[in-house]
């Protein structure tokens, strides 16, 4: 298993998510998308050249960013140069273009329209998250573009779940506070300790823009327990990362 694919996208979109094993046609060491600052490995190039000639595109047409944690989310366009920026959001209209975030246990997300072109790829991790990015970032794009909320159509690939997210209580309140009780729970027999389900506090974001809880795929694999995945909480400092992806491709 090396990409899967959202099934609820329209046609006309390449999207999906990465794994950790090797494509059978990959001839790097690792298939990783690792990205320090604007330091890029040589399994992480290859990588990218094997996803882009997975889309049918050149390498120009790759975008990504150094991602920070934060909730900044930037317009792609094709027309305009290239350069990475710290982000951890991206956007387009642009057709021919690869919008990527890097994971390793952070929550991807993609997000597209069923009326008008749009591709959209956020990075969600915990901080991310509590700072509302996938809201923020969608509310910026909605004021934008003028496209209705309910035609939208997300995916949220795989990722940490719930039951090996476990934190203290520094983070546990305040998402408690932000997200309700259906996003933190008491860790069973673990006193003050606290798992956070990154996955529905994301769900709610989707939500409460308006996308309609049908539109809405969620993916079952969790990445610390799937070893199909890169999970940095159970690999470290040996973890690589895999990537979200999104490409308008025209009607």
């Amino acid at each position: 298993m090396s990409v899967v694919r959202p099934q609820s996208f329209p046609p006309h979109i390449h999207a999906g998510f990465t794994g950790a094993r090797k494509p059978p046609d990959f001839h790097g060491d690792r298939f990783t998308f690792d990205l320090q600052g604007d330091a890029e490995g040589e399994d992480s190039v290859a990588s990218r050249l094997w996803l882009l000639g997975y889309c049918g595109l050149e390498a120009r047409a790759w975008r990504d960013v150094e991602q920070v944690h934060g909730h900044r989310c930037i317009e792609q366009h094709s027309s305009k140069p290239w350069r990475r920026e710290q982000a951890d959001a991206l956007w387009t209209t642009s057709e021919g273009l690869v919008l990527a975030i890097r994971t390793a246990d952070c929550v991807p997300v993609l997000i597209t329209s069923s009326s008008r072109p749009l591709a959209v790829a956020i990075h969600a991790g915990w901080r991310g998250t509590y700072q509302q990015i996938v809201s923020k970032s969608l509310r910026q794009i909605l004021e934008v573009t003028q496209i209705q909320p309910d035609s939208l159509v997300a995916a949220i690939g795989p990722c940490i779940h719930s039951n090996a997210f476990e934190v203290d209580a520094d983070v546990a309140g305040p998402f408690e506070t932000r997200f309700g009780c259906p996003v933190v729970q008491p860790t069973p027999g673990r006193d003050q300790r606290w798992n956070v389900d990154l996955v529905e506090a994301n769900r709610q974001e989707l939500v409460a823009v308006g996308i309609p809880a049908d539109k809405i795929e969620v993916m079952d694999e969790c990445t610390f327990s799937n070893h199909d995945y890169w999970s940095f909480r159970r690999q470290r400092t040996a973890a690589g990362r895999q990537v979200a992806w999104i490409s308008l491709t025209g009607r």
